[in-house]
């Protein structure tokens, strides 16, 4: 048999009959958990009688309301698949909290699902996407939820976009790309068939420009976009100075024409940017103190302007056309390969300070060094650092006794310094080796 719900009644009902125990206070807040009340037009809910009954019995406590909100909200709309869908075949909140929970739960089929992110996109408002600006036939959004998500990519009424990000199956593409940062759609007013989507993520992973169809555009298609339309442009703050493009504060590109790249005094750090292959010079502010690992790793730079680097990480210049560059105040390291196969790099002048100053694997082996470089005796010089450097005349003003070279022109000993290396080359200070 079944126990059917009573029909709804008004707030004049609710307050004298079913709850005439109760405080007005406290029958309005049990009247405005039940999603088909509307309290302020005199109107009791359906659920209202139960939610009353289940406080008066002490099943219904104040830590339990926003819970059972939201669980009825859920009822309301799916009772018909409830296993039991009349409220009143629930003895207690705790149960039907339980079944309200299980139901949302459950693993939705693929149409289920289907049909739910349908009914979302189609009633997404404006808390589920945000309208930013417009320029001529073009419009630009950000999704805010992933419903906001989906009906974005289905505007217009014309062909929906292919974007991952609004894939009905999972919403676990909007997740991960949201969690790093914004979407932001392009919608063309006039041609349905014209959308695309971009995300510059904060973690440093970029998703520049798809279109409908989820195909790369690549990064120089969205400048070149925004330079069509420049309200766009404005918004991403997108700017060029000193041979640089900028969105906002990050670094995102170089101009591809710039001989030479000037970073503003604002910088700490150098970009995972490749530089354009008709840059020919860099010039560093003081506020960059170490040159990364590849920054200029086969690059056509020739000279960068540096005054405060006390660091320079492996493979730095690595195979670049690097000729012209002050090392005499980089203290800390030279990494392993930082400056091999620089054929271009002629004279250089080493850290000669008191610090403790290492120079790794290989780091200038087949350059062009042709000078001279003295090692001091508080430079960790690695044995296979100035390799192959045929030119190159080293003068050896160290303790460490035991050090092999292979492939310069000259060795310069000191012979109070290292006497045992100096007795080993029978008394020699002018050693030629090539």
């Amino acid at each position: 048999m079944k126990v059917y719900i009573r029909a709804a009644r008004t707030v004049e009902q609710l307050e004298t009959q079913d709850g005439k125990d109760l405080a007005k206070g406290v029958i309005r807040q049990l009247i405005q958990l039940d999603p088909t009340s509307s309290y302020d037009q005199g109107k009791g809910g359906k659920y209202c009688p139960w939610i009353i009954r289940q406080y008066k019995s002490g099943n219904l406590t104040s830590d339990k309301f926003d819970s059972l909100k939201d669980s009825l909200d859920l009822f309301a709309k799916n009772y018909r698949q409830f296993s039991k869908n009349d409220l009143n075949q629930y003895k207690t909140v705790d149960e039907f909290l339980d079944a309200s929970r299980e139901f949302g739960n459950r693993e939705l089929s693929a149409k289920e699902l289907e049909k739910l992110h349908g009914k979302q996109a189609h009633s997404a408002g404006d808390e589920d996407k945000k309208f930013l600006c417009e320029d001529g036939d073009w419009e630009l959004w950000t999704p805010l939820t992933y419903a906001g998500s989906i009906a974005l990519a289905r505007s217009g009424g014309g062909k929906q976009a292919e974007w991952c990000t609004a894939w009905t199956r999972s919403d676990s593409y909007y997740r991960d790309y949201t969690s790093r940062g914004p979407l932001y759609i392009f919608l063309n007013k006039n041609n349905t068939g014209e959308k695309y989507q971009s995300h510059f993520g904060n973690d440093g992973r970029n998703s520049w420009f798809y279109d409908i169809d989820d195909r790369e555009q690549g990064q120089a298609a969205f400048f070149a976009f925004l330079d069509e339309h420049p309200t766009f442009k404005e918004f991403f703050k997108v700017r060029d100075e000193g041979g640089i493009r900028m969105m906002g504060e990050s670094f995102i590109g170089y101009d591809p024409k710039a001989e030479t790249i000037t970073f503003p005094d604002t910088t700490t750090k150098l970009p995972h940017l490749t530089f354009p292959d008709a840059c020919k010079e860099v010039v560093l502010p003081d506020s960059v103190t170490e040159i990364p690992a590849r920054a200029f790793l086969n690059s056509n730079v020739e000279t960068v302007v540096a005054s405060n680097v006390h660091k320079i990480g492996p493979n730095a210049f690595n195979g670049s056309k690097i000729a012209n560059i002050n090392l005499s105040g980089v203290d800390t390291r030279i990494g392993s390969s930082a400056f091999r196969d620089c054929t271009n790099l002629k004279n250089v002048t080493l850290y000669g300070g008191s610090n403790p100053f290492s120079v790794g694997p290989y780091a200038f082996a087949g350059s062009g060094l042709s000078g001279t470089v003295t090692v001091t005796p508080t430079m960790t010089l690695d044995m296979s650092a100035l390799d192959d450097c045929t030119d190159l005349t080293v003068v050896w003003n160290h303790d460490d006794d035991d050090y092999e070279f292979s492939g310069i022109k000259l060795l310069v000993l000191d012979k109070d310094a290292c006497p045992k290396l100096y007795a080993a080359n029978d008394g020699k200070v002018d050693i030629e080796l090539m």
